[in-house]
């Protein structure tokens, strides 16, 4: 996103004005939204990785078809000793699977059987458009389908971090049985365009809510998707499974407040931690004592 936030910045600071502007960055903005093909990135300050545990894992490679044909592609990293206890873990806008390789090492100690997807739009995984969950939501229940057909007697717990945490909220709304355990949701949103809009006025200063809705007229017209629908404040009083939500309270792109407006709306069980100081998606990282103990917790009692 920095890159595209600098071309924004230039358009303004040069005096580009009218359709032309409009034009230009329209065009920026739609192409947050195309498909990201890096399967490995740069490091992000003060986030923690586990980059060769993960290769020495040496992860095994499983491909799906979503419901629209797409190619749907996970790393997978069975235990040792078989077990039914597999955790589906979801990364985030323009990120990548390796980018939770920490958290990945933290949970297969804890004896889960991991799946790692490449969301729609990224890495190894075909499409076309990233739709911040809308179509997401629905390759998950394509995943956890998959994992029941291999291992009927699978006990599924989700994870997922910001669009991949939004996506596990989505997921959840939709009726699942027992055998989905329980969910951690790690800095989602309520409400996607508002995320945008806040990100873009608060580091540019300008209003972009009218640009974002005229970028979603161009998502539309590619993938058919609204990016009005990406809003999990409108289903999460459907979820039954016991949900985590995680968030740092110095998040600079999803809101902090959308925490506890989430919270408020979910019926079932449910309970959230706030990490102090922590930026976005960094909760893990920032403290990982704290984190450590209320996910584990969490885990012990509704999934292990």
């Amino acid at each position: 996103m920095k890159h595209k936030k600098k071309l924004v910045t230039v358009a303004t600071a040069f005096g580009i004005t009218s359709a032309a502007a409009l034009y230009a960055e329209r065009k920026i903005l739609s192409s947050l939204f195309e498909r990201d093909d890096q399967w490995m990135k740069g490091a992000r300050d003060g986030k923690r990785y586990a980059y060769e545990w993960f290769d020495d894992k040496g992860a095994n490679h499983r491909y799906i078809e979503a419901h629209d044909h797409v190619r749907l592609h996970a790393y997978e990293l069975p235990q040792s000793i078989p077990t039914h206890r597999y955790m589906i873990m979801l990364h985030g806008f323009h990120g990548y699977v390796k980018e939770l390789s920490y958290e990945a090492k933290h949970f297969y100690e804890m004896g889960y059987h991991l799946i790692l997807p490449s969301m729609r739009a990224h890495g190894m995984s075909e499409g076309a458009m990233i739709t911040m969950g809308i179509l997401e939501h629905l390759d998950v229940c394509r995943w956890m389908e998959e994992v029941r057909r291999t291992d009927p007697q699978a006990q599924i717990t989700l994870y997922g971090v910001s669009m991949g945490a939004a996506t596990t909220l989505l997921t959840l709304a939709k009726p699942q049985g027992e055998w989905v355990r329980a969910a951690i949701a790690d800095c989602p949103y309520a409400r996607v365009i508002d995320v945008f809009d806040y990100y873009l006025s608060k580091r540019l200063h300008l209003p972009y809510r009218w640009y974002l809705y005229a970028c979603n007229e161009l998502v539309y017209h590619k993938s058919h998707i609204s990016l009005k629908e990406a809003r999990p404040i409108d289903v999460v009083d459907q979820i039954k499974t016991p949900l985590l939500l995680i968030h740092g309270d110095a998040d600079d792109l999803v809101p902090y407040s959308m925490m506890d407006e989430l919270y408020q709306k979910v019926n079932g069980p449910k309970q959230k931690l706030t990490i102090p100081h922590a930026g976005h998606a960094l909760s893990s990282s920032y403290d990982p004592d704290t984190y450590w103990q209320c996910v584990d917790a969490f885990l012990k009692r509704y999934s292990l």
